[in-house]
């Protein structure tokens, strides 16, 4: 029961489909493959709140991949600057698809943008966060399943409580804030004001790091944040600290969710949970756009087949590594320029055509990771070259590379002296 409660708040904490729109936002949408039962779950009560009793299950490792969406949805108005009683049936936040693999003992979580774009039948567009007030969780489950091919087990639903409420639960959680973060928003009540550096966070301070979005990479930057929160939060829970703190956890869950999973997905958590699996985190691939004034995530589609077939499918396909068309990304978190134009000769000896450096900000400057949601191949190629750095699945990299080195105060190469 202990980590069961434990992979459902990891989930919880983080957080080219056609859509035909015909009135308001409390209006009428039409959805393919989405039908009027759907938009009755929007209402109120419609998912239900997870209890200790379901809890309660024998564990049972999933024979299967088993894949769920969790979405995390804002508070509704009921007038000015007042909020309406919670519903769970607000604009989605965040959004991710969660899937549990027993074979190779992973959990990948795949974020999917707030500002993704979507087609209307008329040739503009809508945003994939709106999915949820009109359709609800279920309407939401079937646009994923639409958008990625894969069939979803269950959904949950987190309210905007949740990242505050987790994160005091269990004392704080400690995360690298990669620079100066400052907004006040008055009317959503949000007040940012985090300093770079190390830090220990509190639970107004794990919201205020997860919902910032105000520099250049907007929305997106904001999605990145969300992933390095959210394996903040499994370090945490997996600790004794976090153990100690699993009463005021369990109450979080009970409050802060809404979801239709039943006894067998929980029992299939709780058996992959006792495995201690390696957590894999991806972003959907795309591109910024920009249609009629209004930014949006423009898709890949060929990326994201491709990531699919890497990482999520029954039969994925890593093929051959071809250094000469990657594209890799340095970023100096802590390190001298020395040993970054040091780290860049080698990959370049290493028949690597396309290493740069990144003028981004990004990881801690203690310890050097190397980044991609790319073919597995591909990420322990470019680790074996190196020599150093943690091999890290993951979509916090920089936007258009195919693997990203976080060169931290760590990476030391025997040859440096070579390539001054």
């Amino acid at each position: 029961m202990t980590k069961t409660r434990l992979f459902l708040l990891t989930l919880a904490a983080s957080l080219s489909v056609g859509l035909a729109y015909t009135g308001a936002r409390t209006g009428h949408w039409t959805l393919p493959g989405v039908t009027a039962a759907h938009a009755q779950d929007a209402a109120p009560g419609a998912a239900r709140p997870v209890t200790i009793g379901q809890l309660l299950v024998v564990p049972g490792k999933p024979q299967r991949r088993m894949n769920y969406l969790i979405a995390g949805v804002t508070p509704e108005y009921s007038g000015y600057h007042t909020k309406a009683p919670e519903s769970f049936g607000g604009l989605a936040d965040s959004i991710i698809l969660a899937q549990m693999d027993p074979d190779s003992n992973t959990v990948r979580m795949l974020s999917l943008p707030r500002d993704t774009q979507m087609s209307r039948p008329d040739g503009r567009y809508v945003k994939l966060n709106a999915v949820i007030p009109t359709f609800g969780a279920d309407g939401m489950v079937k646009v994923v399943e639409n958008f990625s091919g894969l069939t979803l087990d269950g959904y949950l639903i987190v309210n905007l409580n949740a990242v505050r409420d987790l994160t005091d639960a269990l004392g704080g959680i400690d995360v690298y804030v990669p620079k100066r973060m400052y907004y006040t928003d008055s009317a959503a009540k949000l007040s940012i004001d985090l300093q770079e550096g190390q830090q220990h966070l509190n639970g107004q301070q794990a919201e205020a790091f997860v919902r910032f979005r105000h520099d250049a990479l907007g929305d997106i930057g904001r999605v990145q944040r969300q992933q390095t929160f959210i394996r903040a939060v499994a370090q945490r829970l997996l600790s004794p600290a976090g153990v100690a703190a699993l009463p005021k956890v369990t109450k979080v869950l009970e409050a802060d969710t809404r979801s239709n999973m039943d006894a067998s997905d929980f029992s299939a958590a709780l058996g992959m949970m006792r495995q201690r699996p390696r957590l894999e985190t991806f972003m959907l691939p795309g591109n910024f756009k920009n249609e009629g004034g209004v930014s949006y995530w423009g898709v890949d589609g060929a990326g994201l087949q491709r990531l699919l077939g890497a990482h999520f499918t029954d039969a994925p396909q890593e093929g051959a590594v071809d250094r000469g068309e990657l594209n890799v990304a340095l970023v100096n978190t802590g390190a001298s320029a020395r040993t970054i134009q040091a780290v860049r000769a080698r990959l370049r000896d290493a028949g690597y055509g396309h290493v740069y450096v990144a003028d981004v900000v990004g990881g801690d400057p203690a310890r050097s990771a190397v980044l991609s949601q790319a073919s597995p191949a591909v990420l322990r190629d470019v680790r074996g070259a190196l020599g150093f750095g943690e091999p890290r699945t993951s979509g916090e990299g920089v936007l258009g590379a195919d693997v990203t080195v976080w060169v931290g105060e760590d990476a030391t190469l025997p040859d440096e002296g070579d390539h001054e």
